[in-house]
């Protein structure tokens, strides 16, 4: 059989799952009925949050970086994102946390600028897939996600922002690693060599 691409047609239209799916049903079965089970029309209008946003740009900082591999770009891009999408927002409703964004613009910036960038050398960078869950054999559900960064020696990592560290229980429990791991076998044929969670620290 030939390697798995990425992304595999679910020409079969099976259910779609991924990791935030599966953590936001563990951790609140009401917001996941509100976001997945409802008719679009039905549901309740997200809050935009600047603290999530504050993750998005920090993604969008890395991968600038690793394209231009200047800190400078990065720092740039983080503020362009952070700003113009508050902008965007403000003019629809109420953003949670408004009134944190500087807090927010400054935090981002120390943490990017406390990376050890050569630490790691990607091979890919926010890798896309959608497989067949358990193999391509006898599917029952797909499983989508988006990979922060696949590193040359074969390391997955996924990049947070949280306020605090992980305990050992919540990293071992995470379906988000497991997921990953599960992924590059997958289409690599071999587990990664691990997956590692990058917390970003001020």
């Amino acid at each position: 059989m030939l390697p798995l691409t990425p992304v595999v047609p679910n020409i079969q239209k099976l259910p779609v799952v991924s990791a935030s799916k599966i953590k936001m049903y563990k951790t609140c079965g009401r917001k996941y009925y509100y976001r997945y089970v409802l008719p679009k029309e039905e549901r309740p209008e997200d809050q935009n949050n600047i603290y999530a946003l504050k993750g998005t740009a920090l993604h969008a900082a890395i991968e600038k970086y690793y394209k231009k591999g200047d800190l400078q770009s990065a720092l740039a891009t983080y503020q362009e994102t952070m700003l113009e999408t508050m902008a965007k927002w403000q003019d629809t409703g109420i953003v949670v946390g408004e009134d944190q964004l500087p807090r927010a613009l400054k935090d981002g910036k120390e943490m990017l600028k406390g990376i050890s960038w050569q630490s790691m050398v990607p091979e890919h960078i926010e890798y896309r897939f959608s497989l067949p869950f358990p193999n391509v054999e006898s599917p029952f559900v797909f499983i989508d996600g988006i990979i922060d960064m696949i590193t040359k020696e074969g390391s997955v990592i996924d990049h947070k922002s949280n306020a605090k560290l992980p305990n050992m229980q919540e990293l071992e429990h995470d379906p988000q690693f497991m997921i990953y791991r599960w992924a590059y076998k997958q289409i690599y044929g071999t587990y990664p060599w691990k997956v590692v969670w990058h917390l970003f620290i001020v």
